[in-house]
């Protein structure tokens, strides 16, 4: 892998992260996989994938993901993978038992927290929309170690998004059933193109 590739794929990875923030999960999906074609064992790109086929009920593009990485079954991003393919296959508790060994890990405690609400509402059970996670921290404020380590702990409250999936899905399909043109966004390189486009235009 050259140095060239990796910048590039590094480059694509940070927008695929941006689109999904603006909720544009087309383009990212897009970004990701460009990224994945450069760096095909970075397994954080496979993870954002597997979120952005939860965010758009892609079972099977999911599946066939999964499929590739085997290999890697004992790895956070595969083990949340199968957890998203266990709710698709309304296997809701085994999809639990896999939340419940990756809600430690910090970098997709919001994913999971919200992967747990939907697989306990389909198991018709009442939840709260609040949720809490327990942090704890070495707190390095001490001027000598002395063969010991002080920790401190933190109660973080979280909103639990537990209808977005649908409300977001269905704002797609109108869009995409709408006569009408959306609103520009400064992600969509159509919308630059235009922009661009209309400013030779006038020249």
């Amino acid at each position: 892998m050259s140095l060239d590739n990796f910048e590039k794929a590094k480059s694509l990875f940070d927008e695929g992260i941006e689109y999904s923030k603006q909720s544009n999960y087309i383009l990212a999906e897009k970004k990701f996989l460009d990224s994945l074609n450069l760096l095909p064992e970075r397994l954080s790109i496979v993870g954002n994938l597997f979120t952005i086929y939860f965010n758009t009920n892609k079972n099977l593009q999911l599946k066939n993901l999964l499929s590739k990485y085997e290999k890697f079954s004992n790895e956070k991003e595969i083990i949340y993978g199968r957890a998203i393919n266990l709710y698709f296959e309304k296997q809701y508790s085994d999809s639990i038992k896999l939340c419940k060994k990756l809600i430690k890990i910090e970098e997709i405690q919001e994913f999971i927290l919200d992967l747990l609400a939907f697989n306990y509402q389909n198991l018709k059970e009442e939840i709260s929309n609040d949720a809490y996670l327990l942090v704890v921290n070495a707190r390095g404020l001490e001027d000598t170690f002395d063969d010991k380590l002080v920790f401190e702990s933190t109660l973080i409250h979280t909103k639990v998004k537990d209808d977005d999936l649908e409300n977001e899905i269905q704002e797609m399909i109108d869009v995409f059933n709408s006569d009408n043109v959306p609103e520009s966004n400064k992600l969509c390189k159509n919308c630059a193109y235009a922009r661009q486009r209309s400013v030779i235009d006038k020249l």
